[in-house]
């Protein structure tokens, strides 16, 4: 099988001039739309301006900078993307935009050829390029990670849709380099990165089964090889990464969510049952209350907790903190009380005490223990009941999705610290829109570009649902094609519905992580928060309206030889 190797096959038909200029012109025009975009800066210390020290750092030679409450909170990509573009000369936008414009080409020329239909596949680019996903402030205006993991995602996803279907062809080598490449850098960019692994995986493992099914055992062991390179390198940039950590800080990890005594003592807080009957609010000022009296080390910190309650960025006018707030409500505690100047060993030290302490506290009874399953040691827990949720929730979390109901961009003027807004204008080579310059003749023109991304935007909402229930119906179709296609020889069905079924299986599984993790903060962060899932949808549509109208015209040509026959 060489569908991606064979370029002089019957599927490489060029694509008419004509065409590829319109597919240049439309390319050159969504890089000037995005070009016109204004920036939007925020001084946020755990978010844009994170990334931003974090790059300064790295471009400084001194990695993450000096050790405090923040330093093993982010993962490091999107940091290296901004340090990239900054040091070879590109402003973000234009850096971001370029990205983002390559991993559409690459997986719009990948899906092309493998349903054999080059015009097809220019129209999934298309539809990409100017999909709501990158006009939407959380991903191109924000100095944020949202748009590099969007693009570095559908850049894996090719790449690894790529190396399955070239499996059997010199090609290979290349696919797998790609992989090799995009997953780490894709891994890194979120701290939930791994949601994209079975999917990788699986079309690794897949690759070798068809190979083996196809070849006999004739170059398996290099297409095995090759095929598993890319978890061979994320595992080696996972050590690389912690032996920097270990190196600056003495810390074996790569943040302190997974490898330090600050997630088993999190843990243990998100644990203690006090019958909260609001499901937002995962630890309660009760059961923090409960903790400190079973945990001397953790009491240590009431004082710094009280100024915590108190501070308005964290609370919610109920009094409590609502969902993951709890985790960033115990760092600062901690910092408030100076222990993050002692250094990693010290404050890993007190959160191992915490987490002894209330293991104990669990063991002998003084603490009550929920009884539920954690998709995450740090977030709130599923019960049996939580289904309940999922129900009367999905449509509408599925219609967000759908229609882009979230998705909006603006002109909006910076704010916080004015050193903190010039560095992080300086870092992107791209003007702040500063409060007193809003409502110029410059900002006036910058809405109109908005408005034009907005506009965009609308189209794409209004045909929402109609491309969702196409897309559904053609992959049934697809579906309906294997066991014929199989019958005759022709594998090619089955792997673009297994393509697709694990597309839709890594993006279902986001989905509904995000759904459940997101309940505390409404239908906005949740579509935030989905971004990666959006250019699945899209692809999983395109494909299913490509074979729903394969379909009917194969119908109407059977139509129509009926009829002559009856003629």
């Amino acid at each position: 099988m060489r569908v991606l190797g064979n370029m002089r096959g019957k599927y490489a038909a060029a694509l008419p001039y004509s065409l590829l200029a319109l597919l240049a012109i439309a390319s050159a025009g969504r890089i000037f739309l995005a070009m016109k975009l204004p920036l939007f800066m925020q001084d946020a210390g755990a978010d844009d301006y994170l990334m931003a020290r974090y790059a300064g750092t790295l471009m400084a030679g001194e990695w993450l900078g000096d050790f405090e409450q923040f330093t093993l909170v982010k993962v490091i990509s999107f940091p290296l993307f901004l340090a990239g573009s900054f040091l070879l000369g590109i402003p973000y936008p234009l850096a971001l935009i370029l990205f983002y414009l390559s991993a559409c080409a690459l997986l719009s020329w990948v899906m092309g050829r493998v349903v054999s239909a080059p015009r097809w596949g220019a129209l999934l680019y298309l539809f990409l390029l100017y999909s709501p996903v990158m006009l939407h402030q959380e991903n191109v205006q924000k100095i944020y990670r949202g748009g590099c993991l969007t693009a570095a995602s559908m850049l894996v996803i090719a790449a690894f849709i790529g190396l399955f279907f070239a499996r059997g062809s010199r090609s290979l080598r290349y696919w797998s380099l790609l992989a090799s490449l995009s997953l780490p850098f894709f891994y890194f960019i979120k701290e939930d990165g791994f949601w994209l692994v079975p999917f990788c995986l699986g079309a690794s493992l897949l690759a070798i089964v068809f190979a083996w099914h196809e070849q006999g055992r004739e170059n398996l062991g290099r297409i095995a090889l090759l095929s598993l390179l890319p978890f061979v390198a994320l595992g080696l940039c996972h050590t690389l990464y912690c032996g920097l950590n270990w190196k600056y800080y003495g810390a074996w990890t790569v943040t302190d969510r997974s490898g330090t005594h600050f997630r088993p003592a999190a843990h243990d807080l998100l644990s203690i049952d006090v019958g909260e009957p609001n499901p937002d609010v995962w630890v309660s000022r009760e059961a923090f209350r409960q903790a400190m009296e079973s945990s001397p080390s953790l009491a240590i910190f009431r004082e710094a907790l009280g100024g915590v309650y108190a501070h308005s960025g964290y609370v919610w006018p109920d009094g409590e903190l609502h969902g993951d707030f709890y985790i960033w409500g115990l760092r600062q505690a901690v910092a408030d009380k100076g222990w993050y100047a002692g250094g990693y060993r010290r404050v890993d030290a007190i959160y191992a005490s915490i987490h002894e302490e209330l293991s104990a506290a669990f063991r002998d009874g003084r603490l009550k223990k929920k009884q539920v399953f954690y998709l995450s040691p740090v977030t709130q827990g599923i019960g049996l009941c939580d289904w309940v949720y999922f129900r009367d929730t999905f449509g509408e979390h599925l219609d967000v999705m759908a229609c882009y109901r979230e998705n909006a961009i603006e002109v909006a003027a910076a704010w916080g610290d004015k050193n903190h807004i010039q560095e992080l204008s300086a870092l992107t080579m791209s003007p702040a829109i500063w409060p007193e310059t809003s409502g110029n003749a410059e900002t006036d023109i910058q809405q109109r570009f908005v408005d034009l991304g907005n506009s965009i935007t609308y189209i794409y909402s209004v045909t929402g649902k109609a491309c969702l229930l196409l897309g559904a119906l053609g992959l049934l179709a697809l579906l309906v094609r294997v066991p014929s296609a199989w019958r005759k020889g022709d594998a090619m069905p089955l792997q673009l519905l297994l393509t697709m079924l694990g597309l839709f299986l890594s993006g279902a599984a986001l989905f509904l992580g995000v759904q459940w993790f997101s309940r505390f903060l409404g239908y906005k962060k949740f579509y935030d928060y989905i971004a990666c899932v959006i250019p699945i949808m899209q692809v999983l549509e395109l494909t299913g309206c490509y074979f729903l109208w394969q379909s009917l015209k194969e119908l109407i040509g059977r139509c129509k030889g009926g009829s002559d026959l009856c003629g």
